[in-house]
């Protein structure tokens, strides 16, 4: 039956005006996947979509956009919920998987058609009040996805012209399109109106009509006008009409008024909210709106009246200037139902009205990834419009609007550590004060401020205050943090992370992952998994990092989940099990999934280091250099990384530079580094390379036996007291370094390990052991040169080489130097040996590159 499989519809009015005129015209475009009905508010748009919306053979759902489902996200949540809900798609289906959130937009428009496309039939979605989105995004879309195959058709009624109108995309989608000059009344139609009401005059007809044009609101208001007797004759009605803007209250029914009135400040009113706001009559007056056309019931599973938008907006400017001492209170009436039924957008739009930011803290604290994930620049936009000086006593806030800026490229670092600093400020000067819940919610400010600001050492304090404070929270300071808690944990894991403790990073993000699944959140859930994958990766368990990505995998995520900020960690581990195989492409693939994010997301180091390990693996260690050169210019203007993670970095650079033969230079950049177990490692390799085997074994040994867990670290330091000791003759503790390394590798699936010592050492010590090192070594690559103790110029042969850029002659620079061409020659020959040239130009270009004629003070 036509109509009976439509969702949602607008229950029309019981004196609706039939229109078969209209209903026809709209049958004319019963083909076309595009419709609009373009028209002024309050004329009739939305009775006239109801009515043909009922005659449709398939089904439908209707939807009224509004200020909480304006942006790009909010939109599409908001259409896809409604069909779900509607039970169209069967069970299993692609668009019962889709969830809409910030972090999928790239991929959003493929998640849509893949969930269009995959139903048994086409649907109808009618979006009503369409011009409440201001995302142009929207109207690309929806061309698109009609014009590449969606079993979709929509109808849209909208009070202005928009992009789909454009003649490029009307040529391009059929579309059928009603405008304002067919949809006023007709005489007939007008007739048939004032029947309906009650209105014996038929004179009244053409006046009515001649006077308001057709046009719906008011027409209907100067009948009801001359039904109710209010009126005193035709000129009358319109005339009270015309001076209230459409509709007029009848001033001696003074509780009619003032409920609608009060009522005005929500956009939707349930029958329990309209019992708050306006009294314990509600229901009979909601019903008389109802009958004089001013708005209509819904009909969800919680039915809602919404007020026609055009009247709604007269009743509250009149609330405001007639009522104002009651406004605070209904907009904080509105607010909490809007909460309780979801909607923290428009909750936050009526507390800002108000100036109740703590409120608003306390939506943030509920509603926190709603607000991040869907309507975070409709938020911030909130934000920026309240008072200042009240916003800056909110750090919770502003870190709200630091967090949004920061993934914003280009954003100056000044501009980050100006909020960062505000935002800590506001944090502790009320940190002492109110319940653990306050506590909580003010130190995620500070751990979320000094994060974006690159304050990782501070950072790391604040999470263990909260580590600790979170630990013993009891269930309702849970509830009232419901909408953080699963995001915290992961946030206290990152920080911990970042500091070099990945064995705490990992408990924390068991808790974390937990904590995803029992609230059911789905990104939250892929956030703290891609996070758990990560952490093995870096610190080399490459077999539970293995079976990490194979469960991504197998496991259901929300679709578009892949190139996401919260998979992160799941592509940054998946490059480094690639590395381990030396599988390059497939490493710099996996990178690139990321390339959207690089310029904002705080893993932005990690991603930089992969990509030089990649280039050290593949050979090219000098175009490895180039590209960390170039990453790192790219983030100069942004926060730092940590401590730890540049310590990552500089240990990479070194063995770059080492791979590249500048070993003046590696050693410089090993010397300026902090005491980490990368750096350690990076200072041993140096020393192993440039002869200095009883260091190389003494610093690798810190490593290879320190309480360290991480299988990466200990291997790779094994293997380089294995390649010291069999340098230096120490033949047994070799064997037995290399012997504790293999088993390492083999257990954790470790292979990039191998190559940081020279081949020639491992090929032998393998041999010892009996091991086929071609078979053993196959596809293992050799990046690195052969250990050399003369790689450093003495002082007379930098002079030489300084000398040597302004003449090539043997004479001219043995009198430059005071000495006899037999000197000169010999320091020449010595001087093209170390440097591996074997002409002028080339020892002039090897020694700018490795930084010996700028600095004069090395020997």
């Amino acid at each position: 039956m036509p109509g009976a499989e439509f969702a949602f519809l607008p229950r029309l009015p019981a004196s609706i005006v039939s229109r078969p005129r209209l209903l026809q015209r709209l049958a004319e475009y019963d083909g076309h996947p595009l419709l609009i009905v373009r028209g002024p508010g309050g004329s009739g748009k939305t009775t006239l979509l109801a009515s043909w919306a009922l005659q449709q053979p398939g089904p439908g759902v209707w939807v009224t956009v509004d200020a909480s489902s304006r942006s790009r996200v909010a939109f599409w949540q908001r259409v896809v919920a409604a069909i779900v809900t509607a039970g169209l798609p069967p069970d299993g289906a692609p668009l019962r998987e889709t969830v809409v959130t910030f972090e999928s937009t790239p991929s959003l428009r493929t998640m849509l058609l893949r969930g269009f496309t995959a139903l048994p039939e086409t649907i109808t979605v009618v979006l009503d009040d369409y011009d409440e989105v201001t995302d142009t995004e929207v109207h690309d879309d929806i061309h698109w996805l009609l014009r590449s195959g969606a079993k979709l058709r929509i109808a849209i009624g909208t009070r202005v012209a928009g992009a789909l109108e454009d003649l490029e995309h009307v040529a391009r989608v059929d579309t059928g399109i009603v405008l304002a000059p067919e949809l006023p009344l007709s005489q007939e139609e007008v007739a048939q109106a004032a029947d309906a009401l009650g209105v014996a005059d038929t004179a009244a007809v053409p006046e009515i009509l001649a006077a308001f044009g057709g046009w719906a609101l008011p027409t209907r208001a100067a009948l009801l006008e001359l039904a109710l007797g209010r009126a005193t004759s035709v000129n009358d009605a319109v005339a009270r009409v015309e001076r209230s803007g459409g509709f007029v209250l009848d001033p001696s029914d003074a509780d009619y008024e003032a409920f609608l009135l009060r009522c005005s400040v929500a956009r939707r009113l349930t029958q329990a909210l309209a019992v708050e706001l306006g009294g314990s009559d509600a229901e009979r007056l909601l019903a008389r709106a109802e009958r004089d056309g001013l708005g209509t019931w819904s009909t969800q599973t919680e039915p809602e009246f919404v007020l026609n938008p055009f009247f709604r907006q007269q009743l509250e400017a009149t609330l405001v200037t007639r009522l104002p001492d009651e406004v605070p209170v209904l907009r904080a009436t509105y607010a909490r139902d809007r909460a309780d039924h979801g909607d923290p957008l428009e909750a936050t739009r009526q507390y800002a009205a108000i100036g109740d930011l703590g409120q608003i803290v306390v939506l943030v604290r509920r509603f926190f990834n709603d607000l991040l994930l869907t309507h975070v620049e409709e938020f911030v936009k909130i934000l920026r419009a309240v008072d200042q000086a009240e916003l800056s006593r909110h750090p919770e806030l502003l870190v709200m609007i630091m967090l949004r800026t920061y993934a914003k490229p280009g954003e100056p670092r000044l501009s980050l550590l100006h909020m960062a600093s505000l935002a800590i400020s506001a944090a502790r000067a009320r940190l002492g004060r109110g319940k653990p819940v306050d506590r909580i919610s003010i130190l995620l400010a500070i751990l979320g401020a000094q994060r974006a600001a690159g304050h990782y050492d501070p950072a790391l304090k604040t999470a263990a205050q909260l580590a600790s404070t979170l630990a013993v929270l009891d269930r309702p300071s849970q509830e009232a943090l419901a909408g953080m808690l699963p995001s915290a944990w992961v946030q206290l894991a990152t920080t911990f992370f970042y500091a070099g403790d990945l064995t705490r990073a990992a408990e924390l993000l068991h808790v974390a992952a937990r904590v995803a699944e029992e609230r059911d959140r789905a990104w939250n859930t892929v956030h703290a998994a891609s996070m758990q994958t990560l952490v093995l990766a870096v610190g080399g368990d490459m077999t539970a990092t293995r079976s990490a990505l194979e469960k991504a995998e197998a496991v259901r995520r929300p679709q578009g989940w892949r190139g996401t900020y919260s998979s992160a960690g799941h592509h940054l581990g998946a490059s480094y099990l690639a590395l381990e195989r030396f599988d390059t492409a497939a490493a710099r693939r996996e990178l690139a999934e990321l390339a959207r994010h690089e310029l904002t997301i705080e893993h932005w180091a990690l991603i930089a280091n992969l990509r030089a390990i990649a280039a050290l693996v593949a050979g090219t260690p000098n175009l490895g250099l180039t590209t960390l050169d170039r990453d790192l210019a790219a983030h100069a203007g942004r926060p730092p990384t940590s401590r730890a993670v540049s310590a990552m970095l500089a240990a990479t650079r070194t063995d770059l530079l080492i791979a590249d033969h500048q070993l003046r230079r590696a050693a410089g950049a090993a010397s300026r580094e902090r005491p980490y177990p990368s750096t350690h490692l990076a200072r041993a390799r140096l020393e192993l390379f440039t002869g200095g085997f009883h260091r190389a074994a003494g610093t690798a040994a810190r490593v290879a036996w320190s309480e360290n867990p991480h299988p990466r670290a200990k291997a790779e330091a094994m293997l380089i007291v294995a390649s010291a000791s069999h340098r230096l003759g120490n033949t047994a503790d070799a064997v037995e370094a290399l012997e504790r390394a293999l088993e390492l590798l083999d257990a954790f699936e470790l292979r990039r390990p191998l190559i940081g010592i020279p081949r020639s050492d491992l090929e032998a010590l393998l041999e010892r052991l009996g091991i086929n090192r071609s078979g053993f070594l196959s596809g293992v690559p050799d990046v690195f040169p052969e250990p050399t103790d003369d790689w450093t110029l003495t002082r007379a042969q930098i002079r030489v080489l300084k000398a040597l850029e302004h003449t090539g002659r043997i004479d001219e620079l043995a009198a430059t130097l005071h000495v006899s061409t037999n000197t000169v020659k010999s320091h020449l020959t010595n001087i093209y040996r170390k440097l591996g040239v074997r002409s002028r130009p080339e020892a002039l270009a090897t020694a700018r590159i490795h930084g010996i004629l700028r600095d004069d003070s090395e020997r």
